[in-house]
């Protein structure tokens, strides 16, 4: 599948950004998620907005006005 490996994502995340690394990761529209990989260092967030290949746009744009609720002041970079 080529939905995002939440788990090694916010991993990967913290070691990239100890390391000093800007990080714009890749993510689903969990807000969860999104705060662990806030939590870790990273200073945007991209979350999907369709499955990647799926041709179907925007999926879930509740899912979306949520996330950008919850995180009004950072930059969200959605994927299509």
């Amino acid at each position: 599948t080529l939905q995002p490996d939440v788990f090694g994502l916010v991993e990967a995340a913290r070691i990239l950004c100890e390391d000093g690394f800007a990080v714009f990761p890749y993510t689903t529209d969990d807000l969860v998620v999104a705060e662990r990989l806030l939590e870790t260092g990273c200073k945007v967030l991209m979350p999907w907005c369709a499955p990647i290949g799926s041709a179907l746009g925007p999926v879930n744009m509740t899912a979306l006005r949520s996330m950008r609720g919850y995180f009004p002041g950072v930059p969200l970079i959605v994927d299509a």
